[in-house]
């Protein structure tokens, strides 16, 4: 719970609202992310959908992940901003996501491009369609704050449909005590809050380096300054 107890945390509305969250990944995460999809395609439309200057599709460019008639996979594609940066460089984007109200903004986001794909399902727990498209191959297989790709079987799966290079991209969020003080006066407890932290990292790298691989890792440095209200 959040808060300083389980007794204070009940009456704490962020903490509610979390434990709400929570909840609801874990019940049914289709319906979390289709509720959540107005707010993503909201946010994603503020920060713009310009990625020339994002080091993901720097490192990409470099290693020669992105070809004129590669075949791209993004995992859990949501509102499709990466795919908007892959479709004008590859032969085929294909995103897929297990929430179809994102796929909906991702197809209107998108409709100018001819070579995207958007398909509903579970990466995760792929049903006949989605293995037989996962086992289509692909040339670059990306994640970007993705829940589908966070253990064993699930990177096993990702590395499976690739036929050249797997991308994980993730924040690794800088912790201070300005930031828990400043959400610690509205009541929410981010001290032991494990989102985008380095642990998650650390998980996936040591997965792959048992299995065999020898996973590559850069980290890029960036500052943000926005707002948040209570809502």
């Amino acid at each position: 719970p959040l808060g300083n107890n389980r007794e204070e945390s009940r009456g704490n509305p962020w903490a509610k609202r979390q434990r709400g969250v929570n909840r609801r990944m874990e019940k049914d995460a289709k319906t979390y992310w289709d509720e959540s999809a107005e707010d993503f395609q909201h946010r994603v439309a503020g920060h713009g959908w310009n990625l020339e200057k994002d080091p993901t599709l720097a490192v990409l460019k470099r290693i020669g992940a992105l070809q004129p008639e590669g075949r791209v996979l993004d995992v859990g594609c949501g509102v499709g901003r990466h795919l908007g940066t892959f479709a004008p460089q590859v032969g085929e984007a294909v995103g897929v996501d297990v929430s179809s109200r994102m796929l909906e903004f991702a197809a209107e986001n998108l409709k100018r491009y001819g070579n995207v794909v958007l398909r509903a399902g579970d990466f995760k727990n792929p049903d006949a369609a989605m293995e037989a498209l996962l086992s289509s191959g692909f040339d670059l297989v990306f994640a970007a704050m993705s829940p589908a790709v966070e253990d064993l079987e699930s990177l096993r799966r990702m590395c499976a449909c690739s036929r050249g290079w797997c991308m994980i991209d993730r924040f690794l969020e800088e912790r201070g005590d300005v930031k828990a003080e400043v959400f610690g006066a509205v009541g929410w407890d981010v001290r032991n809050d494990p989102h985008n932290g380095a642990d998650r990292m650390k998980l996936l790298w040591d997965l792959l380096w048992e299995e065999g691989y020898c996973p590559q890792m850069e980290v890029h440095a960036r500052r943000e300054t926005f707002e948040l209200d209570a809502e």
